[in-house]
């Protein structure tokens, strides 16, 4: 069965997600390697929106996902 979620996995050691696509934007919360990740919006600037599956949304360097 297919679905239109798409999923990321961080592919870091470990990862930082920020509030807003910037270095120095709050952090929502870090992820450790294999962590999956929801897809939520493309990479822009170097950057991508994603979800956790327990709620929280943020941004990651794309550097540091794949799956995109």
């Amino acid at each position: 069965m297919l679905t239109p979620k798409r999923s990321l996995v961080v592919r870091a050691a470990s990862t930082k997600v920020r509030a807003a696509a910037d270095d120095n934007a709050a952090l929502v919360f870090s992820a450790e390697r294999s962590v999956l990740l929801e897809l939520v919006e493309p990479a822009t600037s170097g950057w991508v929106k994603v979800k956790h599956r327990d709620g929280p949304v943020g941004y990651v360097k794309a550097a540091d996902v794949w799956g995109e």
